[in-house]
């Protein structure tokens, strides 16, 4: 939580010559993470993302990072289901969120711009629905809770996280927004017909050990012989 301190004006009164001291009222913030990962397990920079809601209004981006990084290698957990900023500063972005005097105050997250070669959604390479949205919240004792929208080519929707308490928005529990790469970077691979543009998984994708396995259908099986009776 960060405090900006109050500041004192003064002021010349040019009635008498006195100095009078303004007191303009302090402002309390709490800083709010974000990370940006792909569909599966890695951190991605390039992103750009907006938070908005009463007087506050800012974008902050491209997210930082040279390269995807793995943030965490879970067997059989694409995507993660959340981040970490303390851990891998790749694709973070931070805003001060001003703290309520009273009472709770709602924010809309947008994401303005995703990385280059990919798609803002998890779902597959056809987005729909517009951009990926989210809503915070924080309370006049600032308390965060956000989740996020992800909206699939068949226009379902599924709300991050899935399970567990809202993202409280720290360095150890950022907002956690998906991106869906592209081509040869996809997660995907199973050519679905909402997936057209998705190519080979990529080597980080294969977190269920089954890298043998070929993308998409197999040849047919030959056929055997009927036995005669």
């Amino acid at each position: 939580m960060a405090l900006v301190l109050s500041l004192v004006a003064l002021a010349l009164s040019y009635g008498n010559g006195s100095v009078q001291a303004i007191s303009i009222a302090p402002s309390v913030t709490r800083t709010v993470w974000l990370q940006v990962l792909d569909s599966c397990q890695q951190a991605i920079p390039g992103s750009s993302v907006r938070i908005t809601g009463a007087a506050f209004n800012v974008v902050r981006g491209p997210a930082p990072g040279q390269r995807p990084q793995t943030v965490n290698s879970v067997m059989g957990k694409c995507p993660l289901q959340r981040g970490d900023c303390a851990k891998v500063a790749t694709g973070c972005l931070s805003w001060d969120i001003p703290i309520p005097a009273q009472g709770t105050v709602t924010y809309q997250i947008v994401e303005t711009a995703a990385a280059q070669n990919y798609v803002p959604c998890t779902g597959g390479s056809v987005c729909s629905g517009g951009p990926l949205t989210g809503t915070l919240t924080i309370t006049s004792a600032g308390v965060v809770a956000a989740t996020i929208k992800n909206v699939y080519p068949d226009r379902t929707t599924v709300t991050w996280p899935t399970s567990g308490s809202p993202y409280t928005g720290t360095q150890t529990d950022p907002i956690t927004v998906h991106n869906f790469g592209l081509g040869n970077i996809s997660c995907d691979g199973d050519n679905d017909a909402d997936d057209h543009l998705s190519g080979t998984p990529g080597s980080h994708c294969d977190s269920d050990g089954d890298k043998a396995k070929a993308p998409g259908p197999g040849p047919e099986p030959t056929p055997k012989p009927t036995p005669k009776p």
